[in-house]
This record gives C-alpha cells, sequence and structure tokens, in this order.
C-alpha cells in the first residue's frame, strides 16, 4: 500500500468515525480522575511559576545523589566551619604545615563557608572627599551656576539642526561615481 492509499484509507477511517466534537486537540487530558484546578488557580499557578522546572531547582537525580553522599559523609559546609574554627595548632599539627599555611587554610574555609551562613553585603562606595564638577550648557547668554572651582559655564554660539553632508564626504562621494543629491 503507497503512501497515498494509507492518506486515503487513515481519511476513509476518520470520516467513518468521526472526531468527537468535546475533544480539543491542545487539551490537556486528565489521566489520574483529580479534580482540576478553577480557572483562577490555573491563572496564578501559571503566573507564579511559569512553565518547566524553576530556574535553580534540582531533579530527582541530583537530590537522590546528595542524599547519597550527605548519608554517607560529613557535609561540606561543616567541614569547612570545622577546619575554620580549628586552633593553628590543632591544624600545624594534623596537616604538617607551618603556622602561616594553617592560618591561611583557616582563612580559606571561612571564605568558602561564608556564603551559606551569610548573605553577601552590598558593596559601599564613599563619595564624601570627591569633588563634584557641575557643567551648565545654556543656549542663551553664559552665567556662571555657582562660584567655585567645581563649576563651568558656557554658551552655545551656533546650533546645526539636520546638518547636510559636508564638502569632504561629498567630494568622496563623488569620487566613487555616486552622484550628489545637490
Amino acid at each position: 500500500m503507497g503512501s497515498e492509499g494509507l492518506k486515503a484509507g487513515m481519511s476513509a477511517a476518520v470520516d467513518a468515525i468521526g472526531l468527537p466534537d468535546e475533544l480539543d486537540p491542545g487539551e490537556q487530558l486528565d489521566l489520574l480522575g483529580l479534580p482540576a484546578p478553577t480557572p483562577e488557580q490555573a491563572r496564578a499557578i501559571e503566573l507564579r511559576r511559569g512553565p518547566g522546572r524553576p530556574a535553580g531547582a534540582r531533579n530527582k537525580r541530583t537530590l537522590a545523589w546528595a542524599d547519597y553522599l550527605l548519608a554517607r559523609h560529613a557535609n561540606p559546609v561543616e567541614v569547612l566551619l570545622q577546619i575554620a574554627e580549628s586552633r593553628v595548632d590543632e591544624l600545624v599539627a594534623a596537616l604538617g604545615c607551618s603556622k602561616l599555611e594553617a592560618l591561611q587554610e583557616k582563612r580559606h574555609a571561612a571564605v568558602a563557608a561564608a556564603p551559606y551562613v551569610m548573605q553577601r553585603q552590598a558593596t559601599a562606595i564613599d563619595l564624601t572627599g570627591a569633588p563634584a564638577i557641575h557643567l551648565t550648557i545654556n543656549r542663551g547668554e553664559s552665567r556662571p551656576a555657582s562660584v567655585g572651582l567645581g563649576s563651568l559655564a558656557g554658551r552655545i554660539l551656533e546650533v546645526l539642526d539636520n546638518q547636510d553632508v559636508s564638502d569632504d564626504e561629498e567630494t568622496e562621494l563623488q569620487q566613487n561615481g555616486e552622484a550628489s543629491d545637490a
């Protein structure tokens, strides 16, 4: 049976059986028999969540792997905090390193554990000592905005609106064989 025969057979079967009028091809059928959400609930869920898994959410395999590792080993953040809380002498004895290296390990552990314990603070910028420069541009006569080293006032001598092509560009266009409109 060729492709045309298959299409004709399918078309005859659909015509004989007919498609139900109440079935919307884009409708999701309920397979579990759960109550359908009201239209308001459905809109609220869609607005809140959007399509797909939420950003940053772990899938089941990742969660299972994390649970497996945490059941067998210590939590990495706890290990970092234990290192950060250890005395330098204890780290020197346990690691066989110098006091400077032990102190550096304590610092690295504290820095690595900090995001899990505290939120990052916004960077503060001190602008109290920075001089301010005020620039005032007027279309009229120039007049100083304020007296001081940080102020500058000027007057616009000529305002050119809708400038035409300059002479240099026009000459270049003519040399390239393009005619000017002028």
